[in-house]
Order: structure tokens, then C-alpha cells, then sequence
């Protein structure tokens, strides 16, 4: 057991030195705009400084992307920066190739020798591409695995709340009562757990119908995390699903743990089923999220 759990948290802890993903991504969400068709990329400016902030970077463009081609007209700028030289050939190789690319590369064909350190695409879920960030100083030293790694996620993050793909649409429609909100971050956490980024975890309570199942349940709505999202299922019954991003299997043990010890502390409860609560997780898996959803409420097919 003890074996197990710390190899989880060694990989959940992968990101976390010396940046700490959880509080990154929950400020990206909080500077991001609740309704995003308004701009194509909201909030350029802030994410600009979010990057400067944890990966590092000191000039920055963030600029659009259409079809494959961008616009040259700048999005967000960090710090002074020189047009953008659409022929670069570190730039290019993104474009066509749809990866970050950086200067320490060895799949150029030749040796580069323009002044981008680092071009990153803006990519959902949906694997389309809605803008670039061109990066022309960050200190030699940040560009390694951990910071690129978390540039990614962010990116990822913002792109898949910013310019989501039908799969949320697909959500809300099959569930109406599921804030867009929730849809948007948990089909974003979705494309980071698809290619072993981020872990996140669903969990679902019920209440028995009874008044203090109800309360409890209510209580455990006030007292989740800043970052974790929350879609009441069906609120009259008090039928809750939290959304709890970078959440592998030791932090939802830790939960469980919290909880039953917050029964056992202020409702004299021994466990859930005592307290007339029901419960179900299941692990956020790159998978079909209306699939998982489907899962986690028991339903054979969707609605």
C-alpha cells in the first residue's frame, strides 16, 4: 500500500518542482472569461503573464491561428518584440508538424539559426489549432522537460476552455442541466489525462432522501477545492458530481479519508453509507467523455 502510494504520488508530483500545477491552472481559470465567443483568444495578455511567471518566459507573442495559417498581427505581446517573420524556419516546422519546437531540437533537417527560442501551438482537444505563442528570450536553462511540459498544459488548458470543440456541446446537450463551465474543463482535463499530462478524478454522492444526507452532501458542495468543479446532477435530491483536476488515486484516497473523518468529527457518523450517502468515482481517461459521464451515473446510454 504504502509502496503503491508513493509511486502515485511520484508520478502526480512530476510537474510540481519547482512549479505547482494545480495553483497555475486555477488562476488561468480565474483570469479567463466565462463566455469566450466574444474574442477569439481571451485574456491573451494574462496568459502571457502566467508564462512569464511559471515557465519562465521574457518576450512573448501570442498570435491566431486559421486553417493552418497565422495572422501576423500580434494577440498578446510580452516585453518588446520584432515582427514576426512568418519564414522561420523553427516556426514553420511547428505548423506543419503541430508540436512545440524549441531551439534545442535535433529534428530540424538543418541547423537553425533564427532568434525564436521556442514556438508552442495552441491546440484542444479537437486537435485544431486556434493560435501560437513565439517565445524570443527565456533564460537557456528553463528550456528543459519540466518547464516545456508545463507550458504544454497550460496551453492545452486554455485552448480547450477558450475554443471548445463539439464534445462540449455533445455534453450540455445530453445533460442540460451541466453548467458549460463544467463541460468546457472537464472535456480540457480530458485532452491532458489523453496524453498523460494531468490526472483528474469524477466523484459522485447521492443522498438518501433523508434531511442530514442532504446537508452533508451540501456541505461537502461549500468545502471542495478552489479548483474543483461541481454539476448537481439533480439538486432537489442532492445528487452531486465534483470535477477534481490533478486528482490520481492518492489524492482521491486522501479525500475519502477527509471526508469520513469530517463524518465522523461533526455528524458522528462511522462512514458514507451510515451518513445515507452513496458514492462512485471514476478516473478521468482520455476516453469519449459522454462515455464517462454515462459510466459515472450508471446509465446505459446517454440521454
Amino acid at each position: 500500500m504504502l509502496l503503491r502510494l508513493s509511486h502515485d504520488r511520484l508520478e502526480e508530483n512530476l510537474l510540481l518542482r519547482p512549479y505547482t500545477v494545480r495553483d497555475a491552472l486555477l488562476r488561468l481559470r480565474d483570469v479567463m472569461m466565462e463566455e469566450s465567443h466574444d474574442e477569439d483568444l481571451p485574456a491573451g495578455e494574462e496568459l502571457l503573464n502566467l508564462l512569464a511567471e511559471y515557465c519562465q518566459l521574457q518576450r512573448a507573442v501570442l498570435y491566431r491561428v486559421h486553417h493552418g495559417d497565422i495572422d501576423p498581427r500580434p494577440v498578446a505581446m510580452l516585453g518588446e518584440n520584432k515582427p514576426l517573420d512568418t519564414r522561420d524556419s523553427l516556426l514553420r516546422f511547428t505548423l506543419e508538424n503541430r508540436v512545440m519546437s524549441h531551439v534545442q531540437m535535433r529534428d530540424m533537417d538543418v541547423a537553425y539559426t533564427g532568434f525564436y527560442w521556442v514556438c508552442a501551438p495552441v491546440m484542444n482537444s479537437g486537435e485544431q489549432m486556434v493560435g501560437m505563442v513565439v517565445v524570443e528570450r527565456m533564460p537557456f536553462l528553463s528550456i528543459n522537460q519540466e518547464t516545456l511540459q508545463l507550458f504544454s498544459v497550460l496551453l492545452n488548458f486554455y485552448a480547450d476552455i477558450v475554443q471548445h470543440g463539439p464534445e462540449v456541446d455533445e455534453l450540455c446537450t445530453a445533460w442540460p442541466g451541466m453548467p458549460p463551465v463544467f463541460g468546457r474543463e472537464l472535456v480540457a482535463l480530458n485532452g491532458l489525462a489523453k496524453e498523460r499530462k494531468v490526472d483528474s478524478t469524477l466523484v459522485r454522492f447521492s443522498a438518501d432522501g433523508s434531511q442530514q444526507a442532504r446537508q452533508i452532501v451540501e456541505s461537502l458542495q461549500r468545502g471542495r477545492r478552489n479548483l474543483d468543479g461541481f454539476w448537481w446532477v439533480d439538486e432537489r435530491h442532492a445528487d452531486l458530481v465534483l470535477l477534481m483536476p490533478m486528482t490520481g488515486e492518492s489524492g482521491l484516497e486522501s479525500f475519502m479519508l477527509r471526508t469520513e473523518k469530517m463524518l465522523q468529527d461533526d455528524y458522528a457518523f462511522a462512514d458514507l453509507r451510515q451518513a445515507g450517502l452513496t458514492y462512485s468515482h471514476h478516473s478521468v481517461n482520455g476516453g469519449p467523455v459522454l462515455d464517462q459521464i454515462a459510466e459515472l451515473l450508471g446509465v446505459d446510454h446517454v440521454r
